[in-house]
């Protein structure tokens, strides 16, 4: 197969056009060809004129010298012109724009010394928020899986009694729990002194108390009744 506009071997997957600039071309006259280049109520003969004022005007731009356009390098400060409505950059050439990206940068980063909060080693980081020294102290910090063992769950449900320290019920033993149906009677482990608030996950910091209950009183520092 070859390029419908040049004529050139096409390659790989290219199916009608070898280039860029080739495909542009090759849309023109697509769009030319099915009047999407033409408003709805413009004849095909209004289009045809309007082509031609079109052409006329960019001739007497060129004629005239106002086609192109004067910039000033960034890196030498030559003058050099381009084409009106050119994507070209800031620079005269390739070489200035390759020793504008070789320019040294000042460097703007601060430097913090911290401590890891897992292994205690002291870093440098330029983030100030940062704790942990590496990936692998964040993921040991990470908490994973239950954050308290059914084993030692079911030793302080009977260390309160099955008694809910919000509303002083009696918790039923024989519910289980299943993540479909909501039960507000469902036994649950209540932080004292919220984790918000500073508490910690200590059995001395931890009742029993309803879902629905621990749900109500949320993270406020006062027990709330049922």
């Amino acid at each position: 197969m070859s390029c419908r506009i040049c004529g050139n071997e096409l390659r790989g997957l290219q199916r009608e056009a070898c280039s860029r600039s080739c495909r542009i071309k090759l849309d023109g006259i697509k769009r030319r060809e099915s009047g999407r280049l033409r408003k709805a109520n413009m004849t095909a003969e209004r289009y045809a004129r309007k082509k031609a004022a079109v052409k006329a005007d960019a001739a007497k731009r060129r004629a005239e010298g106002r086609h192109r356009i004067t910039w000033g390098c960034v890196t030498c400060g030559q003058d050099f012109s381009v084409k009106l409505y050119s994507r070209a950059g800031y620079w005269c050439s390739n070489t200035c724009r390759a020793d504008w990206i070789r320019l040294p940068v000042e460097t703007t980063v601060t430097f913090h010394a911290n401590t890891c909060a897992v292994c205690e080693t002291s870093f440098i980081t330029p983030h100030i928020p940062h704790k942990f020294c590496s990936p692998r102290c964040k993921h040991k910090a990470k908490p994973t899986g239950q954050w308290i063992t059914p084993r030692t769950r079911m030793a302080l449900y009977e260390r309160d009694g099955w008694t809910c320290h919000l509303c002083n019920k009696p918790v039923p033993k024989d519910l289980e729990y299943s993540p479909d149906n909501y039960e507000p009677l469902y036994p649950s482990l209540d932080h004292i002194v919220p984790r918000s608030h500073g508490g910690t996950d200590n059995p001395s910091n931890l009742r029993l108390a309803h879902t629905q209950c621990n749900s109500e009183r949320r993270d406020s520092p006062v027990s709330l009744a049922c």
